[in-house]
């Protein structure tokens, strides 16, 4: 009886999604491996590393659920990702409209264009929420 309950629970594979330097992007059983901490030589090194931005950490786990296959799990973040891609594009040319209205003001304000430059920065800014 026990067997026939074992047999007929769902299942579900755990598949790890792993980030290599060398190897990119990989799908495995295991988790990944814990990154390796680098040695620095140089103390001008690490000082230029750290005036860079540090990247977000990638989701490092994907569960694959029985009724699912890698494939299809790879294409649903890849869609993910270019989704948010579009977003931050829309975003993007919206700022870029806001910042040129920015400096037309810092070249040619006056008080009595006050009302219409607000009128277009508010309708670029309810434009850009909108994506």
């Amino acid at each position: 009886m026990a067997i026939a309950l074992w047999l007929c629970a769902p299942a579900q594979a755990e598949v790890y999604k792993c980030e290599d330097p060398e190897l990119g992007v990989t799908y495995q059983q295991t988790p990944c491996p814990e990154p390796k901490a680098e040695e620095v030589s140089e103390p001008a090194e690490a000082e230029e590393e750290v005036a860079e931005p540090a990247a977000e950490p990638a989701e490092r786990r994907s569960v694959v659920r029985r009724d699912q296959s890698v494939e299809d799990v790879v294409a649903a973040e890849q869609e993910q990702q270019a989704r948010r891609e579009e977003v931050e594009a829309c975003k993007q040319q919206y700022r870029d409209a806001i910042d040129a209205i920015d400096l037309e003001i810092q070249n040619s304000y006056t008080p009595e264009q006050r009302d219409y430059y607000l009128g277009r920065l508010k309708a670029l800014t309810d434009k850009m929420a909108a994506c």
